[in-house]
Order: C-alpha cells, then structure tokens, then sequence
C-alpha cells in the first residue's frame, strides 16, 4: 500500500524532479508504512535574504496511528535536495525515537 502524499508548493513552479524527489522520500519511510496514514510536504522557497541568498525551506508532516505523529518545520539550504533530504532525515530519526521508547511488549511499528 503506497501512503498518501500531499505536496504544496510555494513561491516557485512545481517540477516532476522536485516532485519526484519527494515520492522517493516518502518511499524510504515504508518500513514504518503499516502505521503511516499520510505525508504531507510544503516546500517553499522564501524571499531572497540579503546576506545567504534564496534558500529553500522543507517542512514534513506524518500521521500515524498510535500517536506517532511527527513533524518536521523548516528544514533551510540553498540547494532544495539538501533541504529535502535533511527534512526526511529528521522525519526518520523522529520516528525511530519513537519506535523505540514503547514498552517492550507493545506492538512495534514497523512490525
């Protein structure tokens, strides 16, 4: 079963590429899948700072049964697939801190 992805984009055109590299993203979370309701994703590119320049800004969002949602504001960088891939780290180390501060005995995540 794929989980659902909802992706908004503001502030520069929606690209397959950008696009694509989030379905890939939420893809890798699969191994959580059986609790992952859904994703969603705003990637927004800000106004131009005077001393940085344009950086672009990955937010992530994952429900969960079990109260494991997870979310991940405001991952910056000048490159979006730093940005993304950054993001979906976050997500992933949240969500296996979670995983693993059950009690024993209570059902695992991903299993």
């Amino acid at each position: 079963m794929q989980i659902p992805l909802q992706v908004t984009i503001r502030g520069m055109a929606a690209s397959p590429a950008i696009v694509g590299l989030l379905h890939d993203k939420v893809k890798s979370l699969e191994h959580f899948q059986r609790h992952i309701m859904n994703c969603r994703v705003i990637v927004s590119k800000p106004h131009r700072h005077h001393d940085r320049g344009a950086e672009f800004e990955v937010s992530v969002e994952v429900r969960a049964r079990g109260h494991l949602d997870v979310v991940v504001n405001g991952q910056c960088d000048a490159d979006i697939q730093v940005a993304v891939r950054d993001a979906f780290d976050a997500v992933v180390r949240k969500l296996t801190e979670r995983v693993n501060s059950f009690p024993r005995g209570a059902p695992a995540l991903g299993g």
